[in-house]
């Protein structure tokens, strides 16, 4: 008796080993792709066309020499007919450096929001390819402080962060990208959001780009005169 209840435990263990083995498995949901906003209208939607547009910029901008370690960056964000030049020399000084992780912060055009929304979805896209984002570094910096989360609506149309990624695209290899958005800029909540991020980036080779308007409408004659004085 107890030898049959053995042998019949082990069989129908063996079966449920079967028919486990020949079920389906199931797949990872794939990660939610962020397509580009603005590509045609700031930038171009054509790959080719982007491309050179984008090392015609990177061409005719200087590298220079840069003391110590490279750790950010300023940008501007506006259409490339406004502002590639000026963003060309930016990234111009990336050639030949390598990042594990970019870190992008710009101000939210999308609604109004306390805090900072960090993107920790699926990949950016733009006409160039996609760009990975680091999930895990950005799920860090969440966790520091409660101001800071993802919120979807910030990042869904948002063009201050889109636009420098053409750039990188032409300027390094093998990164991944965390869009970090600023609704109130006080200075309380940028000290939460770099102490978040020093936190957080410990062992990593990690870039930060700023992205700003730099100047707003004014005349040439009187944004130089500013720039000679900020």
């Amino acid at each position: 008796m107890k030898k049959a209840f053995i042998l019949a435990a082990f069989a129908i263990t063996l079966l449920g080993s079967i028919l486990y083995a020949q079920a389906p498995k199931t797949q990872a949901t794939p990660k939610k792709v962020r397509r580009p906003a603005v590509a045609g209208a700031f930038y171009p939607g054509n790959r080719l066309l982007l491309q050179r547009q984008v090392d015609g910029f990177l061409a005719k901008a200087k590298k220079v020499e840069l003391e110590g370690k490279l750790i950010a960056l300023i940008s501007p964000h506006a259409g490339y007919i406004y502002s590639g030049p000026v963003a060309a020399y930016t990234y111009k000084q990336l050639t030949g450096r390598d990042f594990d992780t970019v870190i992008l912060i710009g101000p939210s055009h999308r609604g109004g929001f306390a805090g900072a929304s960090v993107y920790n979805q699926g990949p950016y896209q733009t006409p160039l390819g996609l760009i990975e984002v680091d999930s895990d570094l950005a799920n860090k910096i969440i966790a520091q402080d409660k101001s800071i989360r993802y919120i979807s609506q910030a990042h869904n149309r948002e063009h201050s962060l889109e636009v420098q990624l053409p750039f990188l695209q032409r300027t390094l290899k093998d990164f991944k990208i965390i869009p970090i958005l600023i609704s109130e800029p006080s200075l309380k909540n940028c000290r939460i959001l770099a102490d978040a991020i020093f936190k957080s980036i410990k062992g990593k080779k990690v870039l930060i780009i700023a992205s700003t308007d730099l100047s707003h409408y004014q005349p040439y004659k009187e944004a130089c005169r500013l720039d000679k004085i900020t």
